[in-house]
């Protein structure tokens, strides 16, 4: 994400491409995927009939819509990957590993 809140399709692609270790076609695809996205999210912003609320959850369905369509392009392992990336951890980086001393 921006400093403003908008994102910038390429950069997440290109992003998502190294921890996940895109195809070309996926890249390709997923770009699609993401330039879509920001078009209907910019379009809702930019939509003065709405109400935060109605925005928000606009925004939520068009997020969840491109996560969905991205994982249809993935194969099984990156899907997991990204699965696990999305997921929050329950555990903390400091103080919340199971002791291995008793």
């Amino acid at each position: 994400m921006k400093p403003n809140g908008h994102f910038d399709p390429a950069k997440q692609e290109k992003n998502l491409s190294k921890l996940l270790k895109l195809t070309a076609e996926q890249q390709s695809q997923v770009l699609d995927v993401l330039k879509s996205a920001r078009a209907q999210l910019e379009a809702m912003r930019s939509d003065p009939s709405l109400s935060s609320s109605v925005r928000k959850c606009r925004v939520a369905l068009v997020r969840e819509a491109s996560n969905d369509q991205i994982r249809e392009l993935l194969d099984k392992k990156q899907d997991a990957k990204l699965m696990y990336m999305q997921t929050p951890h329950t555990f903390s980086l400091v103080g919340d590993y199971p002791s291995t001393t008793q």
